[in-house]
């Protein structure tokens, strides 16, 4: 039986130990999905240590919670399963020692912004045509991370990029997973710069990837040859793409704007058939997407008939008015019940998957009238959105805009 950590105390997270998020277009960093960004020393390139991370990691050998671990905290509060207690369960990059100033065992990269969506619970951090967008229609003034003017120094990014290649070539062979993000890592020259480093080498870790799936077939078909080659050459201990999609319909090109769902399925069917990459879905789980979340869980199940294809999710507690809990339960929940039952449990990664999603249940039962302060915001937001980009919100979400007609 394969090792399962042992938490030293009830608040405690593996990936606070071994998993370091780092953002090399504004030099920042943070532990997991949830917890607070935070600058790092670009020079001496410890991004693993700062001194928020050395504190979260005392506080939980102390067993109380870090101030950036409040996604979970609150799930586990109102009964539910936390991000915090199902990644514990993963046999797998079980820390080394309980130290509070430690070396990570996965890290998840950023490289640039460079995307071609533009989805609603993003920003111009990590998408360039949400720059492109602000620099025309101007700053979204009351979203504060869209309030702004993102600019990018291109040389002291060039200089942070070299400093993390240089912190690979130290630190690769004790690493079990990197993941490459974007923007869209598809489109970026940093991706093409890694598989030429790690072609050159024989590694343990998996490769992972968090991509759109909106790239020309040809060029997706040649990056997908280069991944199988790392394969069969030992240069990657192995290969994940992780394909992200929050729903299936007019709803999800409306979040996803710029989506092309039929570029998205070409893609993935190519996927299903290369049995040497393993193959996730991710969806980021906001009020907006759960009415269509059924109609994915039967696509996902579908695919699971080909071969295993992993689901993810993470509930969008940023910006705070696109969270589940923001919408009263009514609207939703019963929604949301549904794609849950879709979920068959006869594998440990599946039940693994409905336990992640159905984390979700207390909160939109502690919450059932919802967030009427949030609402607005939300619908303020809508109405921005559609000007921008000449979409008309309320068609597309009936139900949603009749709740607001009572605010």
């Amino acid at each position: 039986m394969k090792e399962v950590w042992q938490p030293p105390s009830p608040t405690a997270c593996k990936w606070k130990w071994t998993w370091s998020t780092i953002f090399l277009n504004t030099g920042r960093t943070k532990s997991c999905f949830h917890n607070p960004i935070v600058d790092f020393d670009t020079e001496t390139f410890d991004f693993h240590n700062v001194p928020i991370k050395v504190l979260d990691r005392q506080q939980m050998l102390d067993g109380t919670w870090p101030d950036g671990c409040a996604y979970c905290s609150k799930t586990e509060l109102a009964g539910g399963i936390s991000d915090r207690i199902s990644q514990n369960k993963i046999s797998e990059s079980i820390p080394d020692n309980l130290n509070t100033v430690t070396e990570p065992k996965i890290v998840e990269v950023f490289f640039n912004n460079t995307c071609n969506l533009k989805c609603l619970y993003c920003g111009p951090k990590l998408s360039s045509t949400w720059v492109q967008e602000i620099d025309r229609y101007g700053p979204v003034e009351f979203d504060p991370r869209l309030s702004y003017k993102f600019e990018q120094d291109r040389s002291s990014y060039l200089k942070t990029l070299n400093k993390f290649f240089e912190w690979f070539e130290q630190h690769k062979r004790q690493l079990t997973r990197l993941h490459i993000l974007g923007g869209e890592p598809f489109l970026l020259k940093e991706t093409d710069q890694l598989l030429e480093v790690l072609s050159q080498d024989q590694l343990t870790l998996e490769l992972q990837f968090i991509t759109n799936l909106q790239i020309d077939e040809t060029k997706f078909d040649n990056y997908l040859d280069k991944l199988i080659k790392l394969i069969h050459n030992n240069n990657v201990g192995g290969v994940k793409i992780i394909a992200s999609i929050d729903g299936w319909g007019p709803e999800v090109d409306f979040q996803r704007f710029g989506l092309d769902r039929q570029l998205w399925l070409r893609n993935f069917n190519k996927l299903l058939t290369i049995k040497e990459i393993k193959l996730d879905i991710n969806v980021a789980i906001t009020c907006l997407t759960i009415p269509t979340l059924s109609e994915l869980i039967k696509m996902w199940n579908e695919w699971n008939t080909v071969r295993e294809v992993g689901l993810q999710g993470t509930r969008v507690f940023d910006p705070s008015f696109l969270a589940p809990e923001v919408l009263p339960t009514y609207l939703i929940k019963q929604s949301f019940t549904e794609a849950l039952e879709l979920i068959s449990t006869d594998t440990w990664y599946k039940q693994w998957s409905k336990d992640r999603f159905s984390n979700l249940l207390p909160i939109l039962d502690k919450y059932p009238e919802g967030n009427a302060v949030e609402m607005k915001k939300l619908k303020t937001y809508l109405d921005e959105i559609s000007r921008r980009r000449s979409v008309d919100w309320t068609g597309i979400f009936p139900q949603i805009n009749k709740e607001f007609e009572k605010l």
